[in-house]
């Protein structure tokens, strides 16, 4: 295990070794368990680069488990993920593990609390203004794979952990007030009320089904006289003479929440 030992060194110390790691791959001296200890080394990093992403995907592409935990306690690489990434490339990461089927309601026992990954991304990242924007970025990612709102805290939902939970009183912070805790708040409320983040996403695709059929039927048109006119391709879109199988076929691909 001395080239891996090397490499996971190297990278720590902020060397390039994709190249290194592809021929360590290629090697007798892989393992999975190793591939998926340094896999654990980057989920485990505060300062993500480019660099671990693409290391982080090959890794992954290579059979390391994306449901790796290091100890018995259930701490899977996306609550490490969630919990220390706080830049794009955490995203990215966080991103790459589901793709490669990680778990979004593992559930990791820590002091005796049972806790999710969206409750270890809130737990590390709710409590800081400049950490916001990262927070709910990810929550999205978390919730469009199928995190749920529910038990994420023991048996407290996500809505209670960011109105009472929080280690640090919002009130001191700013956090209260701040508009991405707003708009975290405002999403757990959609996805709550949806039922799922799919089915939220789909509102607005109903709701322009629903124009269509008014317009269709004379019942809807577009104002001419207002100062900012229909763009003219969603005039198009819903347009009475627009063909139908047109229309599915944009609304097949379109989506204002993904």
């Amino acid at each position: 295990m001395a080239v891996l030992d090397e490499l996971r060194t190297a990278r720590q110390e902020g060397y390039d070794v994709v190249q290194d790691t592809l021929a360590w791959l290629d090697t007798d001296e892989y393992n999975n368990d190793g591939c998926a200890d340094f896999l654990s080394d980057i989920c485990h990093d505060f300062e993500i680069t480019e660099t671990d992403v693409d290391l982080a995907r090959l890794l992954l592409s290579r059979g390391a488990d994306a449901n790796y935990c290091e100890e018995g306690d259930g701490w899977t690489l996306l609550h490490a993920a969630v919990s220390f990434s706080r830049n794009e490339y955490g995203r990215k990461l966080t991103t790459a593990l589901i793709g490669a089927g990680a778990d979004v309601n593992a559930r990791a026992h820590v002091d005796n609390t049972s806790l999710t990954p969206l409750c270890t991304l809130l737990d590390s990242n709710a409590c800081s203004t400049s950490r916001l924007p990262h927070c709910l970025e990810t929550a999205t990612l978390l919730l469009r794979a199928g995190a749920s709102l529910d038990a994420c805290w023991d048996d407290d939902s996500a809505e209670d952990f960011v109105e009472a939970l929080l280690p640090v009183p919002r009130s001191r912070n700013g956090v209260a007030s701040d508009p991405n805790f707003l708009a975290l708040k405002t999403l757990f409320a959609n996805v709550r009320r949806a039922g799922s983040y799919k089915l939220w996403t789909r509102e607005n695709v109903k709701a322009l089904l629903r124009l269509r059929s008014l317009v269709a039927r004379g019942r809807a048109r577009d104002i001419k006289r207002l100062r900012a006119k229909t763009p003219r391709e969603f005039a198009l879109l819903f347009a009475p003479a627009f063909p139908n199988e047109l229309f599915w076929k944009v609304m097949e691909y379109w989506n204002p929440r993904v």
